[in-house]
């Protein structure tokens, strides 16, 4: 396992399997991983997809952002798998009250509810089913 900053792109083709990893955030995954998606002359043949993200709501809920999805595909790499949780938003604590101050007491409610719920994601359940998912990759 690598950081994605500690990764060379010209070697991406040469892993049977990589496993790219972000949490997601506003329907975007980390700046990095596009970067280093994009500087890769080659991809790999085989990629999963590992993710976090705060969507509760099936209804709004989106998968792995489809810039990275297109770069993957028309690199020629196959999809192999995915796996993806809730994650709780890291932001400050002065800057989440910043963000509840400019909603409506309704939405007010409804967020807080939300960051309730993702306290603490992704949790011990979680990281379990992600240890099984990792295993049945092998």
């Amino acid at each position: 396992m690598k950081r994605i900053e500690d990764i060379d792109p010209l070697t991406l083709k040469s892993y049977d399997l990589v496993l790219i990893g972000s949490g997601i955030y506003a329907a975007r995954s980390h700046k990095t991983v596009k970067k280093l998606l994009k500087e890769a002359l080659e991809l790999p043949l085989k990629v999963v997809l590992f993710y976090t993200h705060a969507t509760q709501d099936p209804e709004t809920y989106r998968p792995f952002p489809r810039d990275i999805r297109k770069i993957l595909e028309t690199g020629g790499c196959k999809i192999c798998g995915e796996f993806e949780c809730l994650g709780e938003q890291k932001v400050s604590e002065e800057e989440l009250q910043q963000r509840l101050q400019k909603l409506s007491p309704e939405e007010r409610k409804k967020a807080e509810e939300s960051i309730a719920i993702l306290k603490n994601h992704p949790n011990e359940h979680h990281l379990n089913n992600a240890k099984e998912f990792a295993k049945s990759l092998i």
